[in-house]
């Protein structure tokens, strides 16, 4: 049955999928992976199809903490139309 099928999935396959698409669309990307799978197991075990989300535990990635701001204040010399 498709349930035994689901039944083999565990974090580290979870882990594995955010990564490659970490490497394939960077982190944002990877993040929205990571928490598409948790609601999918989690609608899972709620209906009893699976007995636990696997994605539950795994982390999303972090920004580096020197990654520069995306959006920053204009200041008023840089304003356009002034």
């Amino acid at each position: 049955m498709e349930s035994d099928l689901l039944a083999d999935i565990k974090g580290t396959w979870v882990a594995a999928v955010r990564d490659a698409a970490f490497k394939a669309k960077k982190r944002r990307f990877a993040n929205y992976v990571k928490t598409v799978l948790s609601l999918l197991f989690g609608w899972a075990v709620s209906r009893k199809i699976m007995e636990y989300n696997p994605a539950a535990k795994v982390k999303k990635i972090r920004r580096p903490k020197d990654a520069p701001d995306a959006n920053t204040r204009l200041s008023p010399a840089n304003a356009v139309g002034r």
